[in-house]
């Protein structure tokens, strides 16, 4: 069967659609090209994009969707890009994942999630029953993980000839929402009571998180390390090196992490706060500081005048013709005359006693 002009295939797991169309039944092969896609249409459904798609059938049921040329495969939450990616269907849902890239190495395999980030010359996703469980990585892999969804997290890689990320299931508290942060939500149908791939058997909705992080080959590591007792601690640093790492995670936070094969690396511990230094005197350069007494406002009042008999006689009081001396000390002695002498100069003074 042959169809060109905005060819679509429209069942009820499968929606494809491209300028051309060829379709063998029998032989169980279909071809799309012209910008072509196809749509799975499931509990979870996926988009698949590139310049050539292949279909292939088996009892009249999609087994495989290949894209070849600019591959790109699209999910609730996460992104898969490569030169060729091959998605295998068993029971109407996603069940394997493969890509790569072209053999001359200008494009290589990425898997983009909101919080991990796999790229290598080839990539393998495990997903039965449309539940991440294992990625496996090979030729110069490269894994990225970000503690939390923001711009500004922390991020930890790991590095070597290979990679394994594996993934676990836990109950999802929110199962309103779809595609969180860095997880993925693994039930097909909702309510449908069945059991994950390790056996948990829940009737909600579960998502996948990270559990387990290996390299082999010239494998390096860089990760962040927090402390569990205090939050507001600075988070250690490590960079190993080794044939074999293996980090294991425990709640989206590192465990611990085994290197194994010449092994050596680097463990930096944050800087604690410096204690405060009681022997230091102060500079007398710097600036005192402000005194705590402070100037009332207004100001008091003015003593009390003392009583007239009490004041000190001062020269405006003192009778005409008898200036007061201009010291405060003591005048010389008055002679008999009632003039004070020293030297040449007298001055007039008055005994005490009137005329």
């Amino acid at each position: 069967m042959w169809g060109s002009g905005s060819a679509t295939i429209d069942r009820s797991d499968t929606a494809a659609r491209g300028d051309s169309m060829q379709l063998d039944q029998r032989a169980g092969f279909g071809l799309l090209v012209g910008n072509p896609a196809v749509q799975g249409k499931g509990a979870r459904p996926y988009t698949l994009t590139g310049t050539r798609i292949e279909l292939g059938f088996k009892a009249r049921e999609v087994r495989s969707v290949k894209a070849r040329g600019n591959g790109v495969a699209t999910g609730s939450d996460w992104r898969l890009t490569a030169d060729t990616i091959d998605l295998l269907l068993d029971q109407r849902k996603l069940q394997q994942a493969f890509a790569w890239g072209r053999k001359d190495s200008t494009s290589r395999a990425n898997a983009l999630s909101a919080r991990y980030t796999i790229e290598a010359d080839s990539l393998a996703l495990d997903t039965p029953n449309e539940v991440l469980t294992e990625a496996r990585a090979f030729g110069k892999a490269l894994s990225r993980s970000k503690r939390d969804s923001t711009p500004t997290a922390d991020v930890d890689w790991m590095t070597g000839d290979s990679l394994a990320a594996r993934w676990i299931q836990e109950p999802d508290s929110a199962s309103g929402d779809r595609g969180s942060s860095g997880s993925s939500e693994s039930s097909g149908s909702r309510g449908s009571k069945r059991s994950d791939p390790h056996g948990d058997a829940s009737g909600g909705r579960t998502k996948s998180k990270l559990h387990q992080l290996i390299g082999w080959g010239s494998a390096r590591s860089f990760t962040h390390l927090y402390n569990q007792k205090d939050s507001t601690a600075g988070p250690s640093l490590n960079y190993s090196r080794g044939d074999k790492i293996d980090i294991a995670l425990t709640g989206d936070k590192i465990d611990r992490v085994i290197v194994s094969g010449r092994a050596d690396g680097v463990q930096l511990e944050p800087k604690p706060p410096a204690p405060a230094d009681t022997t230091k005197k102060p500079d007398p350069r710097s600036p005192r500081p402000p005194s705590r007494r402070t100037t009332s406002w207004p100001p008091p009042p003015c003593p009390r005048p003392l009583p007239r008999s009490r004041r000190c006689a001062s020269p405006t009081s003192s009778p005409r013709g008898t200036p007061r001396s201009r010291s405060r000390r003591r005048p010389w002695p008055a002679s008999r005359t009632g003039r004070a002498t020293r030297g040449s100069a007298t001055w007039p003074w008055r005994t005490g006693r009137s005329s």
